[in-house]
C-alpha cells in the first residue's frame, strides 16, 4: 500500500498549451519496479487506459519514462447515447467506461454523469486553476478515502468539494495541507486528522473522486461544511448555516 502512496507522489504536474488550447497533462515518470498495473491503479484507472494514452504497443515499460497520466472529465449522457459512441468520441474503450466508472452494465440513461478519461486536450486543468501539486492531491483524496470510504461515488466527489470551496473562500486557509490540518477551538475541522485515518493510502475510488471535484464537480452546489449526523451530534450546523443537501450519510451546509 506504501507503494501506491509513493507512486503518486512521484507524479510531475505541468500545462503545456497547444495552438492557443490549454491541453491539461499530466506526467509521471516511472520508478525502479513499477508496472503499468501498480500506475494505473494508483490513479484509478486501468492498464489499457494507460496504454491507449500513451500510445504504447505493450505493458513494457522502464524506470526514467515519462508517461501521460488522462485527466477524467465529466460527460452527461444525452438522449440516444451509448457507451460505445461516448468511447468512440473520446478515444477510450467500453471496456474503460465501464471500469473507470464502476459500472455493472452497459446500459446507461439521459442525464447519468460518467467520468472519461481523456487521452485529448482537456477544457480546464483543475490542478492548474487551484496551484495545487501532486502531493496536495494524493493529500485530498487520503481524506476523501478516510471521510467517505463507502459513500456513493457522488458523495466522496462531495467531501473533495467542499476542501476546494474552502481554498477559494477568504474564510479559509491559503493550502490544501493547511485547510485539512486546520485546528482550532481545541478541535480539528475533519475526524480523520484527529484519529490518524488521513495517514492511509487512498483507494483508487477516492482517486477519482479528487480528479472528478478538481474538474469542476461540486454535487453540493458550493458546500463549506458537512457532517455524519449518524456518527455525531451538533446543534451549530442547524442554527447557524444554510442546509444544502444530503449525499448518503453526510449531510452538507454553507
Amino acid at each position: 500500500m506504501q507503494r501506491v502512496g509513493f507512486l503518486i507522489l512521484g507524479l510531475i504536474c505541468f500545462c503545456l498549451v497547444l495552438g492557443g488550447t490549454g491541453y491539461a497533462a499530466e506526467y509521471y515518470t516511472v520508478q525502479p519496479g513499477d508496472s503499468l498495473y501498480l500506475i494505473s491503479r494508483a490513479y484509478g484507472l486501468t492498464p489499457e487506459t494507460l496504454i491507449e494514452a500513451n500510445g504504447l504497443t505493450s505493458t513494457w515499460i522502464w524506470p526514467g519514462q515519462v508517461l501521460t497520466i488522462p485527466i477524467p472529465t465529466r460527460y452527461v449522457v444525452r438522449a440516444g447515447d451509448t457507451l460505445y459512441r461516448i468511447a468512440v468520441a473520446h478515444r477510450t474503450t467500453v471496456g474503460n467506461l465501464v471500469s473507470f466508472n464502476s459500472l455493472t452494465s452497459t446500459t446507461i440513461y439521459p442525464g447519468q454523469v460518467l467520468l472519461v478519461p481523456e487521452s485529448t486536450p482537456a477544457s480546464t486543468p483543475g490542478a492548474s486553476r487551484f496551484g495545487l501539486t501532486a502531493r496536495d492531491i494524493y493529500l485530498l483524496a487520503q481524506l476523501i478515502h478516510a471521510e467517505a470510504q463507502g459513500e456513493p461515488f457522488e458523495g466522496q466527489v462531495a467531501i473533495g468539494a467542499v476542501v476546494l470551496n474552502r481554498l477559494l473562500n477568504p474564510r479559509f486557509p491559503k493550502t490544501i495541507r493547511d485547510i485539512i490540518f486546520e485546528y482550532g477551538d481545541g478541535t480539528y475541522q475533519f475526524e480523520p486528522v484527529l484519529n490518524g485515518r488521513i495517514y492511509l493510502p487512498p483507494g483508487p475510488s477516492a482517486v477519482r473522486a479528487a480528479y472528478a471535484a478538481l474538474s469542476g464537480w461540486d454535487p453540493t452546489g458550493g458546500a463549506l461544511f458537512f457532517y455524519n449526523p449518524a456518527k455525531s451530534r451538533s446543534s451549530f450546523f442547524e442554527r447557524f448555516l444554510a442546509f444544502l443537501c444530503r449525499i448518503g450519510n453526510h449531510v452538507f451546509y454553507r
